[in-house]
């Protein structure tokens, strides 16, 4: 989990999910959801539609990325991204 500004990024948290089956407990979804609790968005290779619900309902966007995607390169997108856009705050 990363803290981004326009011109810096922090690393807030690191978090590792291993695969699991799919064997009626998909209750452990919601776990993974609630440590991103907080976060605007998530980049996933592979995302379901019952994990895209709940990510929207915490008002987290699920963001689909191809493989091999590093997160440098999408935390470098997000910075132009905020230096482009006019600031409300001030």
């Amino acid at each position: 989990i990363h803290a981004i500004e326009p011109e810096a990024s922090t690393l807030m948290e690191v978090a590792q999910f291993i695969e699991t089956a799919m064997d009626g407990h998909e209750g452990k979804l919601a776990a993974k959801i609630d440590l991103l609790a907080g976060c605007g968005a998530v980049y996933c290779q592979a995302v379901g539609a019952s994990a895209v619900q709940q990510l929207l309902v915490k008002g987290i966007q699920p963001i689909k990325v191809p493989e091999g995607t590093t997160i440098e390169s999408l935390i470098g997108v997000l910075q132009q991204e905020l230096r482009a856009e006019p600031r409300l705050d001030g």
